[in-house]
């Protein structure tokens, strides 16, 4: 059993803690390409919160999500003028976080150009827009086969799932839960034989013929 500090070392993925630097090495899905419509979205990657866009030229962008003037969400932005507008006094910034209007300001001031409000790397592939928090350079993005392929139909869906990533591998490794939980009709039980591993010099194939034909 994990102690609570072995847990937390595990699970607590926020900016500066081991297993968030670590992830941050990674890309990370944060949404489909055809939720993006006529307004930004606000997801939360990585125990930080961004808003997710498609600009009025096409350009994907991820933004942190409080406006760096007053702190106003950005979900609640215009995409207009070539990128996110605040809905609050008007920031405008573009894809990279570069601050291209800043209305209030005298005409002659340079403080937008001395701001940049923190934006990440991002990609669609297959119709998933990935993330990059990390630092550069960044990775390429995996090419997996069931998003690059295009011999067949791809189905995309996402669920939130209450509960942190190292419960849900923790399940994902709790083997006998599969022949009680996710029994159907045509499976009411499932064989031992299928579920654990096999012992070592046992022969795997009748095992994984049997597996099959459920």
């Amino acid at each position: 059993m994990l102690s609570r500090e072995e847990n937390d070392l595990l699970t607590r993925v926020g900016p500066g803690t081991p297993a968030g630097e670590m992830l941050r090495r990674y890309w990370h899905p944060i949404a489909f390409i055809n939720e993006l419509k006529k307004r930004p979205l606000r997801r939360r990657l990585l125990g930080e919160d961004l808003v997710v866009f498609r600009d009025d030229r096409g350009r994907l962008g991820v933004l942190a999500l409080r406006c760096s003037h007053r702190g106003t969400s950005l979900e609640f932005g215009h995409l207009e003028d070539g990128g996110l507008r605040c809905c609050y006094h008007g920031w405008l910034y573009d894809v990279g976080g570069k601050i291209l209007e800043m209305p209030g300001e005298p005409a002659d001031s340079t403080f937008w150009q001395r701001l940049r409000h923190p934006a990440y790397q991002v990609q669609e592939l297959g119709g998933v827009i990935f993330a990059y928090l990390g630092p550069e350079p960044a990775p390429l993005l995996p090419r997996y086969d069931v998003l690059v392929r295009d011999d067949g139909v791809r189905a995309r869906r996402a669920r939130t799932v209450n509960c942190n990533f190292f419960q849900m591998i923790e399940n994902s490794v709790d083997q006998n839960h599969l022949k009680w939980l996710h029994r159907t009709a045509k499976t009411p039980t499932w064989d031992d034989g299928e579920i654990n591993p096999p012992l070592p010099g046992k022969d795997t194939r009748t095992l994984i013929s049997s597996s099959c034909r459920q």
